[in-house]
């Protein structure tokens, strides 16, 4: 009799905590032109629960009924959308207005400025690969900047 009663607790237990959990899926798109935006991350707020979205923008995750969803794309503000019980949430993410005007991309890693890196950088314009006649981006490129070999 004692081993059924805590099977019967242990199922109960269960089925409690399973209906507290619940399948979240939608559509994230961009608010500028309506097209969706797959690779966006989809995260439970608070934990390290995330999904990320498919082509198609489509994502599916598991998540608590009372739960806040976090949406994050590269060049768009971070969305947050209470579940409130909802099975399907879609999104719609603005774009950052402030976009930075230059991004200096590394081997260790990328600044927001060039000021702030601890070497040397060198940098082309637009004005020095029109510059000449050049056949192809890659001879537009040849000689321009020191220790870089185009093949």
């Amino acid at each position: 009799m004692k081993k059924i009663f805590t099977l019967l607790l242990f199922v109960c237990v269960v089925a409690f905590a399973k209906a507290q959990t619940m399948q979240v899926s939608g559509k994230v798109t961009s608010a500028n032109d309506g097209q969706t935006l797959p690779g966006t991350s989809v995260i439970v707020k608070g934990t390290l629960t995330g999904a990320i979205t498919d082509e198609k923008g489509e994502y599916k995750i598991s998540c608590d009924k009372n739960a806040v969803l976090q949406f994050r794309f590269t060049g768009m503000k971070t969305a947050e959308i209470a579940v409130n019980g909802q099975t399907v949430i879609n999104a719609v993410l603005q774009i950052e207005s402030n976009v930075t005007k230059e991004v200096v991309i590394t081997a260790i890693g990328v600044k927001k400025e060039k000021r702030s890196l601890g070497y040397a950088t060198q940098q082309i314009s637009s004005d020095d690969l029109t510059r000449g006649e050049n056949t192809s981006a890659l001879s537009a490129l040849q000689g321009k900047i020191s220790g870089v070999n185009i093949t």
